[in-house]
């Protein structure tokens, strides 16, 4: 159940206070002729988990994949997302650690470019 919570809650902080580009969730539309960057979050559970004084701990990452159409934005894009997801702590009990970028952008051969964060959280309960 913790790790439903990490996603929820990770998700809607998303979505309620993400203005740099458009959000594209997996089975988004893509219109890569108006959308010139834009991000995508992938949530992944960690098994991981344990138990600390008289609670239980749950692990979590959302990589965020961002799109740009050259590498330096791509990675600026990555860099924004670092710093808006860095050392939160949100409802739930749901707290997130320093997220980790990807070394470079990657070209993807289509007009875009890739670079990806994980960000890391923790749920308490």
């Amino acid at each position: 159940m913790s790790s439903f919570i990490i996603k929820s809650t990770l998700e809607e902080y998303l979505v309620a206070n993400w203005t740099a580009t458009p959000i594209k969730f997996e089975g988004m539309p893509i219109d890569y002729s108006s959308d010139t960057s834009f991000i995508v979050p992938k949530y992944v559970g960690v098994a991981n988990s344990g138990f600390y004084g008289s609670g239980k701990q749950t692990n979590g990452q959302l990589q965020i994949f961002c799109y740009a159409q050259n590498p330096v934005l791509a990675y600026k894009l990555s860099d924004t997302v670092c710093t808006f997801f860095k050392c939160l702590d949100l409802s739930n009990d749901v707290h997130t650690l320093i997220p980790q970028q990807q070394g470079s952008a990657i070209n993807l051969d289509d007009g875009f470019f890739e670079a990806f964060v994980t960000v890391e959280a923790n749920c308490y309960s």
